[in-house]
């Protein structure tokens, strides 16, 4: 009979069927304390200073902007006002050009110094070259006045 009741044993059949167990080991110490979950604020609070951040950058480029427009506009009125004064100064000089280019005027002058109007006035034609050079190669005027003589 001691095989037949080895085949029952209780003992047997337990260790047959024991559930296994998990492969925990335990550490000592004290357990972490939690901490209260601040992600969410934080979260809002790096978009807040991004979107700060880029607010004040559009600002800075708008205020940049600004006074370039100012600057350019400000050069831009001094070039319109000199070029005014060049065209009246211009317009100046071609009054004092028409004025010292009148016939009358030139010739109240000219008898101011002493000048007098020619009596005969005598008319040179020239041919098709009277032009002299001398030796070293300079235009001669006597030279010149030789050969038209010579031609009338």
């Amino acid at each position: 009979m001691a095989t037949a009741a080895r085949a029952y044993d209780s003992f047997g059949y337990e260790r047959a069927y024991q559930p296994s167990r998990p492969d925990v080991r335990v550490r000592p110490g004290r357990k972490q304390q939690e901490q209260p979950s601040m992600g969410m604020w934080v979260t809002a609070a790096v978009i807040a200073a991004a979107m700060s951040l880029v607010v004040a950058l559009f600002a800075v480029a708008h205020v940049w902007l600004d006074s370039a427009s100012v600057s350019l506009s400000v050069q831009a009125q001094t070039v319109s006002n000199d070029l005014i004064e060049v065209r009246h100064a211009g317009s100046l000089l071609e009054v004092e050009v028409s004025a010292l280019s009148n016939p009358a005027r030139i010739q109240e002058a000219a008898n101011a110094l002493g000048m007098i109007s020619p009596e005969t006035a005598t008319i040179i034609k020239l041919g098709e070259d009277v032009v002299v050079t001398n030796a070293q190669g300079d235009l001669s005027l006597a030279g010149s006045l030789k050969v038209v003589a010579r031609n009338a």
